[in-house]
C-alpha cells in the first residue's frame, strides 16, 4: 500500500509527516508521543500472534482527520506483519492534531 487516492508517494507522505510533527508544540509532541508509544505496545503483540512474525524495521504513515481518526495510510516494506500493524493503527490509532489532515509516522527499528 505505497499510495492512496490523495495520490500522495509513501515519500511524500513522510516528508509531511516529518514536517508537520516538527512543528508541533511541546507539549503536542508529547501527546502524540504518548499515543503513538501506547498503540506500539497494543499492536505489535497482536500482530505477531496474527501473522506469526515480526519486522525488524517498518514505517507506516498516516492521515488523520479532525476527528483524529486515520483516513489514509501508507507502508513500508509489504509484508503480513507489517500489513497487520498498518490495518490495525487504520482500525485503533487515534490523535487529534491542531490541523487536518494531519500527518504522522511510526517509524520502528530494533537496530536503535
Amino acid at each position: 500500500m505505497s499510495a492512496q487516492p490523495s495520490g500522495l508517494s509513501f515519500n511524500e507522505a513522510l516528508g509531511k509527516a516529518h514536517q508537520m510533527e516538527s512543528e508541533l508544540a511541546q507539549e503536542d509532541e508529547y501527546r502524540l508521543f504518548m499515543a503513538q508509544g501506547e498503540f506500539l505496545g497494543k499492536a505489535i503483540p497482536v500482530c505477531i500472534n496474527k501473522t506469526g512474525n515480526f519486522a525488524e524495521k517498518f514505517t507506516v504513515v498516516v492521515s488523520l482527520e479532525a476527528s483524529g481518526a486515520v483516513s489514509q495510510l501508507w507502508h513500508q516494506p509489504e509484508n503480513a506483519f507489517v500489513a497487520c500493524f498498518a490495518n490495525e493503527m487504520k482500525r485503533q490509532f487515534s490523535y487529534i492534531g491542531d490541523k487536518a489532515p494531519f500527518f504522522t509516522a511510526i517509524e520502528y527499528s530494533t537496530n536503535n
